[in-house]
């Protein structure tokens, strides 16, 4: 019981391989850099901050941008590449050239179509089909 309260990331069982304890270190980087982290945005004159955690997907319309977040839906002015050109460290995908997901929220991956842990359901183009599925063998591995 007392694990739970400490949080474990993993179990290293002996004998000990450098490619386990590489990966494991790697994932723990990762969500420490990822903690604490704010995604950064600029609507009329005002800036706000949203934590890249709660973030599960942004939508382009145009030149708006929604953020769908757990709390709600948030927009602004801009484009998905730069977006995704900022956040490329943490785990955003492109699906559509429209939708940019945090590869973090994602409860189901099929064929054409993920759904997110809020249980919206996006369509994956062709174009990006090839790219999660590399993603998702990257994921099993882990």
């Amino acid at each position: 019981m007392e694990l739970f309260s400490i949080r474990p990331l993993d179990f290293l069982i002996k004998p000990i391989s450098t490619k386990k304890v590489d990966k494991t270190f790697s994932t723990a980087m990762k969500l420490i850099k990822n903690k604490n982290n704010f995604f950064n945005y600029q609507k009329e004159k005002e800036c706000h901050r949203i934590p890249i955690t709660d973030i599960l997907y942004f939508e382009s319309n145009n030149r708006q941008i929604n953020i769908y977040t757990l709390n709600g839906k948030y927009s602004f002015y801009g484009t998905l590449k730069e977006i995704f050109n900022r956040l490329n460290d943490y785990g955003f995908v492109f699906i559509h050239r429209s939708y940019l997901i945090n590869i973090n929220h994602v409860k189901i991956f099929k064929y054409n179509k993920v759904t997110l842990t809020d249980n919206t359901i996006l369509n994956i183009t062709q174009t990006f089909r090839k790219n999660l599925r590399e993603l998702q063998m990257k994921i099993g591995e882990i």
